[in-house]
C-alpha cells in the first residue's frame, strides 16, 4: 500500500534539491500550493497524471517517488493494464472513472480468480455496481467474506448476495442487520427461528 509520508517527503525533498516553492510547484502542475503542501505533509497524495508531471519535473521515475507502486502507476499512466491486485494497491491515487475501466479490464484481460480481499481494497474506490458484478463471479461466499464489503454495496446487490451467503452461524447475521432491508431480515429470523 502506499505509504502517504514517505511520498510526501520525497516530494518536499525532490521540490527542495531543485530550489523550488510550494508555489512554484503547483503552478507548474496546475493546482494549489495548499495542494502541494497537502501531499508533501502526507495527508494526501497526488493522482497518477498528477506523477506522471512530477516525474517529469524532478526527472526521475514515478517508482522514485512513490516506492515500489510506481511500476504499477507507470503501467497505468501509459495504458497497460496491470493485473487487479496491482491495481488494488494504487486505487487511492487513480480517478474513479479510469479506476473502473481499468477493473474491469484487468478482470476480462487477465481472467484471474478474484480475490475477497483484494475486492475489500478496491471497493472504496470503485462503482457499486461494478462491485457487484465482481461479487457475482465468485462461486462461494461466505458471511466473514463479506463484512468489508458491506458498506460499499446497494441494497439490492446486498439482499441478493444474502441470499446466496452460507450462514451456518444465524448470530452473524447481527453483522448484516444495519444493511439488510427490514423484508430480507424478517425472513432470515424465520428461518433461523426453524433452524
Amino acid at each position: 500500500m502506499l505509504d502517504l509520508n514517505k511520498i510526501g517527503q520525497k516530494i518536499a525533498c525532490l521540490r527542495k534539491s531543485r530550489n523550488m516553492t510550494q508555489a512554484a510547484l503547483a503552478e507548474e502542475l496546475y493546482v494549489s500550493y495548499q495542494a502541494v503542501s497537502s501531499w508533501e505533509r502526507g495527508l494526501t497524495v497526488p493522482d497518477v497524471d498528477r506523477l506522471k508531471a512530477l516525474a517529469r519535473i524532478f526527472d526521475c521515475t514515478i517508482e522514485e517517488i512513490i516506492g515500489e507502486e510506481g511500476e504499477t502507476v507507470d503501467k497505468i499512466a501509459v495504458g497497460q493494464i496491470p493485473y487487479l491486485d496491482d491495481i488494488a494497491k494504487v486505487a487511492a491515487i487513480v480517478c474513479p472513472q479510469k479506476l473502473d475501466e481499468l477493473v474491469r479490464v484487468a478482470v476480462a484481460e487477465h481472467k484471474t480468480d478474484i480475490r475477497i480481499n483484494t475486492l475489500i481494497a478496491v471497493a472504496p474506490f470503485i462503482d457499486k455496481g461494478l462491485l457487484g458484478t465482481l461479487l457475482d463471479g465468485i462461486d462461494s461466499l461466505d458471511i466473514d467474506d463479506v463484512i468489508g464489503l458491506l458498506p460499499f454495496l446497494d441494497s439490492d446487490k446486498l439482499n441478493d448476495i444474502a441470499d446466496r451467503l452460507l450462514i451456518a452461524d444465524y448470530r452473524k447475521l447481527v453483522v448484516l442487520a444495519p444493511f439488510l432491508e427490514k423484508a430480507k431480515l424478517r425472513a432470515f429470523a424465520d428461518k433461523a427461528a426453524v433452524a
